[in-house]
């Protein structure tokens, strides 16, 4: 493996001449500052889970638990009329890639110079040869991942700066043109990633931000993943004696037992702190043996060019079962509109403010459904209005607030319930609109239970949108 700074001529010692350059490793300890300022260098391979862990018993056992439903040559229409809500294997979705483009070999010839960022906060980076030394040599009990959402940036040795970028994959049929998001342009948030991954290394349990959803395609190696069943959630919906969170199907269950909790349920308020070799040698293997059938989780074993795609809300958690390459968009679904401007506009407020104002010059209809949310305050309909008004640029009826739609909106939905359920729908201009909103607490100062993983979204509360007005989110991963 070529050592640092892209020159494969240099020795081990990063000697070069009269000058001394760092060494990959000495490059790679820095990273591992940046990345994890609170950990020491000695903390990242403490627990010595890479001695721990046997990857080929989790392969094994993947294999024996996959449950995912794998579709091949499916129609767009049937794939968004049947399978659009559900957890899936996509066999043949990017069949046109050139996944040889994205071996480990061709990219270290290709981004021998490139420097590739290791989260999406674009602090720590590597060298792409002093990341693959990384790679084949670490015990760390965590890796890090190069996790890159600006590798259409990257210079080719090969190619022009302008001609066949690493971006330039197809599209896949049944996602293209599909998220909102796509109408705020170039303010649109980080929405698809370069992800390089060593063995044992992995996403915590997350749920995608902003009510997204997401596909990733594996273009080498051999991934694990765990999706949680419907309905968990790290919304508090029952205050009962150990004070966790789950899902309200268990919560009933629980309260009919006089709030005891039970063991055969999640506990995302540990399980999303909890590394994700960790997670499946403990509650992956456990939730398999254990748990009724209804709770046990989707287990998928990825294999090389197949796509994942994950509906947004699911919680799931991935492992490395192998050094892996893979792609991956998230996209903001029309069916799920009501849970996405909610949480846009209780967690990114400024690019909430954007989205709608592009709502209400081209989505007249989603500007109107987003003014009559059911969920949404009072304070916040305040916030629309305002949003309205401040803006110079509309001069004309577009954006137009009727307060008496504050006011009607409980009618509207024959519900006095901020918490409603699911399958909305509404009239507008004689078209009647379907949508889902998944419930959400109405108090959106509440803590935010999404894991903090470096290379995940970063936890956001009051403090922080009190103080800036907005909290950095990431999109997901892998």
């Amino acid at each position: 493996i070529p050592s640092g700074m892209g020159d494969a001529s240099r020795g081990e010692d990063g000697e070069w001449g009269s000058d001394k350059c760092p060494t990959w490793k000495e490059n790679v300890d820095e990273a591992k500052r940046i990345a994890r300022p609170d950990w020491s260098l000695s903390r990242w391979n403490k627990e010595e889970m890479a001695k721990k862990v046997n990857l080929q018993n989790l392969l094994d056992f993947g294999l024996k638990e996959d449950n995912v439903t794998r579709l091949k040559s499916l129609s767009v229409e049937k794939f968004r009329t049947e399978y659009m809500k559900e957890v899936a294997v996509l066999v043949d979705a990017h069949k046109n890639l050139d996944s040889k483009r994205y071996q480990i070999s061709s990219m270290l010839e290709e981004f021998k110079d490139e420097k590739f960022y290791l989260d999406d906060h674009h602090t720590a980076n590597l060298k792409f040869p002093d990341f693959v030394s990384y790679m084949e040599s670490n015990d760390d009990d965590d890796p890090l991942m190069i996790f890159d959402c600006d590798f259409e940036e990257k210079s080719s040795c090969k190619y022009p700066y302008d001609k066949k970028r690493l971006s330039s994959y197809p599209p896949i049929k049944y996602f293209a043109g599909d998220s909102l998001f796509e109408i705020t342009g170039d303010l649109r948030p980080p929405w698809r990633w370069l992800i390089v991954a060593p063995k044992n290394s992995g996403t915590e349990l997350h749920v995608d931000p902003l009510g997204t959803s997401a596909w990733n395609t594996l273009l080498a190696g051999i991934k694990l993943w765990a999706v949680l069943p419907k309905g968990v959630t790290a919304e508090p919906t029952l205050a009962d004696s150990c004070g966790q969170f789950c899902s309200s199907e268990m919560d009933a269950e629980r309260g009919a037992q006089g709030g005891t909790r039970n063991e055969n349920d999640y506990n995302l308020s540990k399980e999303t702190d909890m590394w994700a070799n960790k997670w499946f040698s403990n509650i992956g293997m456990r939730a398999a043996r254990r748990y009724p059938q209804h709770r046990k989780p989707v287990f998928i074993v990825q294999k090389q060019g197949e796509t994942v795609y994950i509906p947004a809300g699911r919680y799931h958690v991935v492992l490395n079962l192998t050094d892996t390459v893979a792609i991956t968009e998230n996209f903001a679904a029309e069916w799920n509109f009501d849970t996405i401007f909610l949480t846009a506009l209780r967690k990114e407020p400024e690019f909430c403010r954007i989205f709608y104002r592009k709502l209400c010059e081209q989505r007249k209809d989603l500007a109107q459904r987003a003014r009559l949310l059911p969920n949404l305050l009072h304070s916040e309909s305040k916030v629309l209005k305002t949003w309205i008004n401040n803006d110079d640029k509309n001069d004309n009826d577009d954006g137009d607030y009727n307060e008496n739609e504050q006011l009607d909106r409980k009618d509207k939905y024959n519900s006095s319930d901020v918490n409603l359920e699911h399958n909305l729908k509404y009239e507008n201009d004689d078209k009647v609109v379907h949508g889902e909103n998944i419930a959400m607490h109405p108090d959106w100062k509440q803590k935010d239970n999404v894991s903090t993983n470096r290379n995940e979204v970063v936890r956001c509360d009051n403090s922080s949108v009190a103080s800036s007005g907005s909290c950095s989110s990431g999109f997901d991963l892998l």
